[in-house]
Parts: structure tokens; C-alpha cells; sequence
């Protein structure tokens, strides 16, 4: 017998799944030892409904494990986005069901936060000998809004003791004195291997000669990996869609509609392509698109947008002097080209077309080939003959033993002595 339903109420529920974890069941349906739930809201105060009704949910367990999750930000879950989903209380007695709203929260264990936290707590001093500004800073830096905490960060950037100023000048003359007034190649070199991720000579295979884990850290995986569901599950009418709007770098769909594995294999595969569409995109930004800060592709998560600006851009003042500026110097740039080149290497297994790369980031033949050779690689190149015409392409392939450029020599003048 079908039981009535009763007008929605109001109230959400909220509904936890755990990533890591699931919960014990008695053999009646029960859960034993169930974990304890708090629900947090947040206090800020903003024109955004979305951040305004921010809430937390928290789980503790008997074993000292938390688990975290949130209902905006780029840890929630987006099916809430995608769906609305209810849940109905049936009354035995009246055997009426009544019918609430409900939210998905998607808990995360608090493992590396917590370890962060312990970290930074054996390198903050006794809170005795702080001054009232330093414990106004340890304030914000944990509960401050994002406005404050750019505004804490800068005024530190800009106190700069009057000694330690005329010591780095002093310093900085004194180095441009004994300098050469033309940089050699050898400079050129060094300056590209400081752009670059950890490399291991001693090498056995090529995929350990650049661990993925250096170029891509775990915390920024985590959240690629939950940001690239939309990679991973299209389908091939979606991609050629995308491709015919070009709505995304044409090289990330032609290995999308490639992409391999199931489960978690799947998913690391989808964060590496994800990440390396956000670097073509800034690598391909204009100037004048960053006057004003740079554009970002739409659903990019909130950490790793800060991850892109530490390790991509750099600091400048605007001219009025009232706020600082994110720029992508020539130097950046290259380092950018090099951390495609080598998120390429480690999709394609260690062989990859330069010819793709190079349309795709418009850099010159000459400039592609040095970025290459400064990672170790070997160049071959390839001719590729269709309907009677032939077409040479260069293909940049990652073997051991690793072939480094060697220190530049000047060549006599004409005339000198050989």
C-alpha cells in the first residue's frame, strides 16, 4: 500500500559520504559505533548568497579521526548543481510520509591539515612575547577574510628595514659591477635550470628522471582530480563539440578522446590533463589581458588558481602604488612551456610531438628545440608522407642516458689564432 505524501518542509538534511571510509553496519541495518556529526555556518558577511550560507560538516570518530566537508568551495560536491535530492520520513503510525530537502556533503578525512597545523605550531614563538600587530596578524592569517589576509601579506612585503635595503643594494652593485656586460649562453642555461622541477641524473627509467609528484604536488592532485569530472566522463560527441567552439586547447582534447584507465587511474590521468590545460592557457595569455589580474578558465579550484599565481607569475606595484599586480615575465613564460613539455612527456610515454606543442603554444622552432634540450631530451626528426607530399616532424623523446646541452664556446674571430 502506496503511503501519502505531505508538503516539503523547509529544512535540508544533510547527507555525509565519506571518500576514504565507509560506515559499519550491524546485520539489523544499524550502524555500529556511528560517528558524531557537527554542523558549523559561516559568520561572513558577503554580497555572495553562496558564500554567506558556507556550512561545515564535521565528523569524530571514537578513533581521534575527522572528517571535513562543505556545501560551496572546490571540495564540495557538485551533484547538489546537477540534482535535488529529498529525503522521505515514513510515520508507521499514521504511515504518512513526509518529504525534506536534502544536501550532499563529501567528507574528507583532516589528515593534512592537521599535520600542517602541527608544523606550524612548533615554528610560532610564545604568544607572551608577541606584540599586539603580531597577534592581531596570527588572527587574520586563521580567521581572516581573503581582503585582509592580501592586505597582511602585502604590508609584510613592503617592511623592508632601511639596513637590510642599503646592504642588497650595495650587494646588487657590487655583482653588476663584475659582471660581463653581455650574458653567455652558459648563463642562459643556468637561469633555465633554476625554472626547473627536481631532475635525477642517476636515472634508471625515464619516468624517474622527473617524478610526477614534483611537478604536481599531492594537496593540488586532490583537488584536480575532483575538478576534472568533466574531462574524464565525456563523451566523443562533447569533445568534437569543444573542439569545433575551440572552448579548450585542441591538444588536451585530442588526448582526452585518447584517455585510458578506470578508477583512480582514470581520475589521475583526467587531473594531469586538467593541469596542463590550465598552463597552455596562461602560457598563451596576452599582456593586456593581465592588466587587471589573470584570467583564469572558468571552475578552476581556489587552490589551485593560488598554486598557478606562486609558481608562474610574479609581484609588481601598479603605478598608482596602491595594490599589487600578478605579471608573466619572459622568464615565467618558459617556465610554463617547460612544465607542459614535461606533463606531455609523462602522458604520451615519454615521446611527444613538438610540432603540436609548438602551434598549440606559438613559439619558434629554434626556442622549442633549446626548452627540449635543456630537459635531457633527445630530438628525432620525422617525415611523414601523405597522397605523395611528405611533412618533417620533430618528435622530443625522453631516454636514458640523458643528453644535456654542454657549456658554450666562444668561437676565434676572424683572423685570430685557432
Amino acid at each position: 500500500m502506496a503511503a501519502p505524501v505531505t508538503e516539503t518542509c523547509s529544512e535540508r538534511i544533510p547527507l555525509a559520504q565519506f571518500s576514504h571510509a565507509k560506515l559499519k553496519v550491524n546485520k539489523d541495518g544499524t550502524a555500529c559505533k556511528p560517528p558524531v556529526f557537527t554542523r558549523f555556518k559561516s559568520s561572513e558577511t558577503t554580497k555572495d548568497s553562496r558564500k554567506r550560507n558556507k556550512q561545515y560538516l564535521v565528523a569524530t570518530t571514537d578513533e581521534e579521526m575527522e572528517y571535513v566537508g562543505q556545501n560551496f568551495g572546490p571540495t564540495a560536491s557538485r551533484s547538489d548543481s546537477m540534482c535535488k535530492y529529498m529525503v522521505g520520513v515514513v510515520d508507521k503510525k499514521t504511515n504518512k510520509i513526509k518529504v525534506y530537502d536534502a544536501q550532499i556533503y563529501h567528507l574528507q578525512p583532516w589528515i593534512f591539515l592537521k599535520e600542517s597545523l602541527k608544523e606550524d605550531a612548533q615554528d610560532v614563538p610564545d604568544k607572551k612575547d608577541l606584540s599586539f600587530i603580531e597577534k592581531n596578524d596570527m588572527l587574520t592569517e586563521a580567521f581572516g577574510s581573503a581582503r585582509k589576509q592580501r592586505a597582511m601579506e602585502s604590508r609584510h612585503r613592503n617592511k623592508v628595514a632601511s639596513e637590510a635595503l642599503e646592504h642588497s643594494l650595495k650587494k646588487a652593485m657590487e655583482e653588476a659591477g663584475s659582471l660581463p656586460n653581455t650574458p653567455t649562453k652558459s648563463q642562459e642555461a643556468s637561469e633555465t635550470l633554476d625554472i626547473l622541477p627536481k631532475c635525477n641524473k642517476d636515472a634508471i627509467r625515464p619516468e624517474e628522471v622527473y617524478l610526477m609528484k614534483d611537478i604536481i604536488s599531492q594537496s593540488i592532485m586532490f583537488s584536480l582530480k575532483n575538478a576534472s569530472e568533466f574531462l574524464t566522463s565525456a563523451t566523443q560527441n562533447q569533445i568534437a563539440e569543444w573542439k569545433t567552439k575551440e572552448k579548450y586547447s585542441a591538444y588536451v582534447l585530442n588526448q582526452a578522446q585518447a584517455l585510458t584507465g578506470t578508477g583512480e587511474k582514470r581520475k589521475e590521468n583526467g587531473a594531469r590533463l586538467l593541469y596542463l590545460m590550465y598552463l597552455i592557457h596562461m602560457h598563451c595569455l596576452k599582456p593586456f589581458q593581465c592588466r587587471k589580474g589573470i584570467p583564469f578558465i572558468s571552475g578552476t579550484p581556489d587552490a589551485v588558481r593560488t598554486h598557478l599565481l606562486n609558481e608562474f607569475t610574479v609581484e609588481s606595484i601598479s603605478p598608482d602604488s596602491q595594490k599589487t599586480l600578478r605579471n608573466l615575465s619572459g622568464k615565467m613564460r618558459d617556465k610554463l612551456a617547460l612544465y607542459i613539455i614535461l606533463i606531455a612527456l609523462h602522458i604520451e610515454n615519454f615521446r611527444v610531438n613538438l610540432s603540436q606543442l609548438q602551434k598549440e603554444l606559438h613559439l619558434g622552432s629554434n626556442k622549442m628545440q633549446t626548452l627540449v634540450r635543456s630537459l635531457g631530451c633527445k630530438i628525432v626528426k620525422l617525415t611523414v608522407g601523405k597522397g605523395g607530399t611528405s611533412t618533417s616532424q620533430l618528435m622530443a623523446q625522453l631516454s636514458i642516458p640523458l643528453i644535456f646541452p654542454s657549456a658554450f664556446k666562444a668561437k676565434p674571430k676572424f683572423g685570430g689564432r685557432r
